[in-house]
């Protein structure tokens, strides 16, 4: 596998984002290179030459994807798939529990998503100029090969579940709710 510096890969990501640059805004060089060296920028390539990239966030509890480009139409499916599943392992190996996403919800992208498990968990208006909507989509990695939960994570209670459903906050910590829900269902 062939190593790139931070320069090459700013300049392969951009090569690929410029043509779409209508559908995927503009990420300035600085942007690509800082990220490049946060290890946040995976590059794809077919027969050597550079269809696409994939760009996150710092892996945290909730790792962002900022932009996913694919510049084949025939491969992009394939191509979208592999890099997603990558960044999957990798943010599950390092202990997040899911990955986070905006969509605007008139590109084809939306259909591709789902696809790959993410949801649908709001929506908001992008800009006022546009009014251009956008999905807010969330990919559960809890239940992924290898996800490390870390080490700091307590399950909730049943008392501290019955505080949260008392006032109103399940859904603010879904991810103790769905998993105090499983263990109930696995129980009964």
């Amino acid at each position: 596998m062939k190593t790139y510096t931070i320069e090459q890969q700013r300049k392969i990501a951009r090569s690929v984002a410029d043509p779409m640059r209508r559908e995927l805004g503009w990420i300035s060089n600085t942007t690509y290179e800082d990220l490049a060296r946060r290890q946040c920028l995976h590059l794809t390539f077919k027969n050597d030459e550079p269809c696409g990239f994939l760009l996150h966030g710092p892996m945290s509890r909730k790792t962002t994807i900022y932009q996913l480009a694919i510049s084949e139409p025939e491969r992009w499916e394939y191509q979208a798939t592999a890099l997603v599943a990558e960044l999957r392992k990798q943010a599950a190996a390092a202990g997040a529990a899911s990955l986070a996403l905006n969509v605007a919800a008139d590109l084809a992208a939306v259909e591709f998503w789902p696809r790959v498990g993410a949801r649908i968990v709001g929506t908001r208006i992008r800009s006022t100029r546009t009014n251009r909507l956008q999905l807010i989509m969330s990919i559960d990695l809890r239940t992924w090969p290898g996800y490390q939960a870390p080490r700091d994570q307590q399950p909730l209670s049943e008392t501290q579940l019955g505080l949260l459903r008392f006032c109103g906050l399940e859904r603010q910590f879904d991810h103790a709710y769905e998993r105090a829900a499983r263990a109930a269902m696995r129980t009964a």
